[in-house]
Formats: structure tokens, sequence, C-alpha cells
């Protein structure tokens, strides 16, 4: 084989292998959520031996599947389990309504002389949601210290207190809502 068919046949193989892996990984994506399967790496090696008797080299082409695997991205986007946190969530001295639009309205107080009130955006974030405040609509008293942009992280869990169900805000606070039940760590 001469050296341009060997170049030629090494390119063939070379892409028929990348091909494989993207055909393996492809997404016919009309799914709201879409996650690639782990990508394989595919290696083309070429090995050349000593010449032979007859005088011409032989020339071997194989393309070889590695066992190292790479991670495919994960597109998220609204996934339907966002469906449990809608609605009104409540604390002492908090309120929250969590759109299925992804909008929200936050009430936040410091006793009764001090509140603010915001529009907020949520969305799915890691195992759970992420609320960011978004304008100041109303506010009496003295500021809270919220800004434009603060953010929670919230996953809905269980109260070790009672075993309600609450939406939990590591550093902030535990919300709670009718359909889960009333529980102590929401406050009175």
């Amino acid at each position: 084989m001469d050296t341009r068919a060997v170049t030629r046949w090494m390119a063939v193989a070379a892409g028929a292998a990348l091909l494989a892996v993207g055909v393996a990984s492809c997404d016919n994506g009309d799914r709201a959520v879409r996650q690639s399967a782990p990508s394989t790496v595919v290696t083309v090696t070429k090995s050349v031996a000593p010449v032979t008797d007859s005088g011409s080299p032989t020339v071997t082409v194989m393309p070889t599947e590695s066992t190292e695997t790479t991670e495919a991205a994960t597109e998220t986007s609204p996934r339907s389990d966002l469906s449990s946190y809608y609605g009104e969530w409540t604390g002492h001295g908090r309120q929250m309504t969590l759109q299925p639009d992804g909008t929200a309205l936050v009430t936040l107080a410091s006793g009764a002389a001090n509140v603010e009130k915001w529009t907020a955006t949520w969305g799915a974030h890691g195992n759970g949601i992420v609320v960011t405040l978004d304008t100041m609509t109303w506010h009496t008293g003295e500021p809270l210290g919220n800004q434009p942009g603060t953010s929670w992280t919230a996953v809905l869990a269980q109260s070790a207190e009672d075993g309600v169900t609450v939406l939990h805000m590591p550093g902030f606070a535990d919300w709670c809502s009718t359909r889960f039940g009333r529980s102590v760590v929401c406050g009175a």
C-alpha cells in the first residue's frame, strides 16, 4: 500500500471513528431536559513494521477505543418536577409566591415596622431551585439590607424537628407550604 493510500485510509478510519462517537451521543433535541451520554475517546493509531523481505513496509492503521471517558455537559432548563415548588411559601416575617412562569413575589420583614416587597425570578438549580431578587416594589421602615441580584438556593427537605417537608434555604430560612403542612422551623 503506498503512502497516499495509507493516509487516505487513516482519514477515513478517523472520520468513521468520529462519526460513531457523534452518532452515539446524538439527541433528538425535543426534550426539555437533555443529557448526553458520556462520550468515549477514540484514538487512531498507526504502526509501521520494518521492511519485509519483499522490500515494502507493512502499515497497519487501527482505530482503538480508549478507556478514558469524558462527561458530556448537561443542559438545564425548566423541568416538570418544579411543580412541587409552585405556590405560596411562608414563615415568620416572610412570604413568597413562586409562579410556574419563573417569576416570584417576595415579602420580607424585620418586625412589624420594617417590610420590603420584591419581584423576583426563580428556576432550577442543582437538585433544587434558586430565587433571585429583582426589584423592590414597596418598603416601609428601615432597610433590611437586601439588594437586586441577592439570591438564595433552596431544596425541599424534611424538617429534623417534626418531619414536615419545607423549602430549606441554607443560610437564610425555612419556608412552609399548606400543601405539606406547618413546621415549627417556619416560626410563629
